[in-house]
């Protein structure tokens, strides 16, 4: 067979089958037009598909139509399409928010209270089901030891709870998995329980704020849809933390947009630690964004994407270890059911997931792409086999 022909089957055979579909492809990095740095969890998306950049500002987007939004508060929305992207790697989006002198908002708890008002009408309290990405890192003194990718279907009986409804309920369907990680030789689990499915995904479940305990101030922002409510927690003499976060709250609905806040520890030689036979942990830092979204289905909000990091602190046998657990999900479908077959159970360690390897999908989506630091640790695990018990489902 003539060479050019094998090199063209080659080619063909080894485009995202995405291609054969006749969906459009652009793969980018987004960059901040003023300092430089790579931006990540910006949202591209159009009234079809939709996706985010990763932490090195990267993204891949497919899409059979044409026209591209790419959006991230405290920068100016850009509008383009396929054409416009594939002449140039880089895009630099402009910093647009800027912050005037602050002032504490005198009426504070009634325009919180106004806000939460409007929750039962613009958020789901009933059954409903989603397509989401995870994405799990788990980092040990600062690298990396153990990650995991889902792709899952969530069953919820509600996105939060009411007088009606007191408890949240979910139903995990995994549909694609693929994970890495390294265990030292001298032990097989680790030393401290990870979060389960349910536990997580009330954290991100966690945005509310009691309006008497809480300082509220208002920062300017460029776009006039959206107002930024900061906030910070009254501090007891009693208490050894404090809450510091902010509201993007969108204006015509007078619902929120994005939530995001530290817990900040004061003194954290005082914070208490938990124990099990020999060793002894606490959480040292906390840290929640939550971005939210308008569905056209039913015109309301949905988790469109968020992000927890934990960190916690491990002594045993005298030797102490920083954990940083972190915890990124996107939703890439809405509402898509009100029932969700399960085949993991929600209270169980979410790291203890179990799924075949689907090479094929991997390579061809488009939603959690490896950053450079996930490729070194991959690329890490052979060297690491004589210290380490390595074990992952895409080398099985």
């Amino acid at each position: 067979m003539n060479i050019k022909i094998i090199l063209l089957l080659t080619f063909i055979i080894n485009l995202p089958f995405l291609t054969f579909s006749q969906k459009n492809f652009t793969e980018n990095i987004i960059l901040d037009g003023e300092t430089f740095n790579p931006i990540s969890s910006v949202n591209i998306f159009n009234s079809k598909d939709n996706t985010i950049s990763n932490e090195d500002g990267k993204f891949i987007f497919y899409s059979d139509i044409d026209t591209i939004i790419i959006s991230h508060i405290g920068y100016e929305k850009v509008k383009t399409n396929f054409n416009n992207l594939k002449r140039k790697d880089t895009i630099f989006l402009n910093q647009q928010n800027i912050v005037l002198n602050e002032v504490e908002i005198k009426n504070r708890e009634s325009f919180i209270k106004k806000v939460y008002g409007k929750v039962n009408y613009n958020f789901p309290f009933f059954e409903y089901g989603e397509k989401s990405f995870l994405r799990c890192i788990v980092k040990k003194n600062g690298e990396i030891i153990k990650f995991q990718d889902i792709l899952l279907d969530i069953g919820r009986n509600s996105l939060f709870t009411n007088p009606k409804i007191k408890t949240i309920s979910y139903d995990i369907r995994i549909l694609n998995l693929r994970k890495a990680g390294i265990i030292p030789k001298s032990k097989k689990v680790e030393d401290f329980e990870l979060l389960s499915f349910n536990n997580l995904l009330k954290w991100y479940s966690a945005i509310f704020t009691n309006p008497k305990n809480y300082h509220y101030y208002e920062e300017k922002l460029m776009d006039s849809n959206y107002v930024k409510i900061n906030f910070s927690k009254k501090m007891s003499f009693k208490s050894t933390k404090s809450i510091e976060g902010y509201y993007i709250i969108d204006k015509k609905n007078l619902a929120f947009h994005k939530v995001h806040y530290n817990t900040i520890f004061e003194n954290i030689s005082e914070i208490p630690y938990k124990e099990k036979k020999n060793v002894k942990w606490k959480t040292i830092a906390n840290e929640l964004s939550v971005s939210f979204k308008k569905s056209r289905k039913n015109n309301k909000f949905y988790i469109n994407n968020a992000k927890l990091k934990n960190v916690v602190e491990v002594i045993k046998n005298n030797e102490k270890t920083v954990y940083e657990a972190t915890y990124e999900i996107l939703t890439t479908q809405n509402f898509i059911s009100k029932s969700v077959i399960s085949n993991f159970s929600s209270n169980k360690n979410l790291f203890k997931t179990k799924f075949t390897y689907n090479e094929d999908f991997w390579k061809n989506q488009n939603q959690l792409l490896l950053n450079d630091k996930l490729f070194k640790f991959i690329n890490s695990l052979d060297k690491l086999k004589n210290e380490y018990d390595v074990y992952s489902n895409f080398s099985e």
